[in-house]
């Protein structure tokens, strides 16, 4: 029983040191998110173009006189919600599913290791996605939803998922699903991939902890900012199609190919890295935190199992 309530109480804890930080983080750059979401997707709503932000200078500006000063942290409840549904799968799933898979891959050449990264996480991307999408789809519709107050369209972070499964049942709580899909195995397995790497390269044995958690930090920052510059384009499709046809957002597209050729066909090739300065200034201490505690629990949850079976 005590052993039990141990591994009970190591799990309770890499879920709230896993989501307070990301949390705090995503709280301090919600505003950030949500200009780079609007940038994504303003173009196909229904406001006239006078009406929309011009760029992060007149939106940070804006924002107060025109939507209220909590304006700039519109749809952050629904990325916590995401975050907390994403971080109680994650260190419960994520570290079993990658230890079945990448066992023994130091035997491996490059190549299988980086394969076997990606089949790890695209599995735990997947599953965790799943769970968590309709907050996701949440999230940028409520950022999205840039009115003046009066005219605000979504109430709620659960009025918007209501709105979207009232639209179109289960499908429209998981529009724009089939992309996120697609392309998580491939971004995932790249950030992790990279991240292992860069942190091998920095290995050192004589480490204090705090110098540990710096090493996590930056090894999970930089490999996150080179998977997220490099699949930003996909994100500014699955973003547009998850607001596409939804109120005020009655222009839109059906199909990832129709994304695509109304996006270069209206803004060119431009259009798709549409807030992407943005995310690269928010991207680091989120993603870096996520993979610092990540790495963190991980080293302990191999500490756990040697004072087990020492026991």
């Amino acid at each position: 029983m005590e052993r039990r309530d141990s591994r009970l109480k190591w799990y309770f804890h890499a879920i709230a040191y896993g989501f307070v930080p990301a949390a705090i983080a995503k709280t301090t750059l919600a505003p950030l998110e949500r200009i780079k979401l609007i940038l994504q997707t303003q173009d196909i709503s229904n406001l006239p173009v006078h009406e929309r932000y011009r760029g992060v200078a007149h939106y940070l500006s804006s924002v107060p006189s025109r939507e209220g000063f909590f304006g700039y942290w519109r749809g952050n409840c629904a990325s916590l919600l995401s975050i907390f549904s994403s971080t109680s799968m994650k260190f419960w799933i994520g570290l079993r599913i990658r230890n079945i898979i990448i066992r023994g891959s130091k035997e491996k050449t490059t190549f299988e290791k980086m394969l076997l990264e990606w089949c790890a996480g695209w599995i735990t991307g997947t599953l965790i996605m799943t769970w968590a999408y309709p907050f996701d789809l949440a999230r940028t519709r409520m950022a999205g939803d840039f009115g003046i107050r009066r005219h605000r369209i979504h109430a709620s972070s659960w009025s918007c998922i209501k709105s979207a499964f009232d639209e179109h049942k289960i499908k429209g709580a998981y529009q724009g699903y089939m992309i996120s899909v697609a392309t998580m195995g491939p971004y995932l397995g790249l950030a992790f991939y990279l991240h292992e790497e860069i942190r091998q390269w920095m290995e050192n044995n004589e480490q204090s902890e705090y110098k540990e958690i710096g090493k996590y930090f930056s090894a999970g920052s930089l490999a996150g900012l080179a998977a997220e510059t490099l699949f930003y384009p996909l994100d500014t499709i699955k973003r547009k199609l998850q607001i596409s046809k939804s109120e005020g957002y009655t222009e839109g597209y059906d199909s990832i190919l129709s994304c695509v050729k109304g996006t270069l066909k209206s803004q060119g090739v431009r259009g798709f890295y549409r807030g992407v300065l943005v995310n690269v200034v928010k991207v680091v201490p989120t993603i870096g935190i996520n993979f610092a505690v990540y790495d963190y629990f991980q080293a302990h949850q191999i500490e756990f199992k040697v004072r087990k079976a020492s026991s």
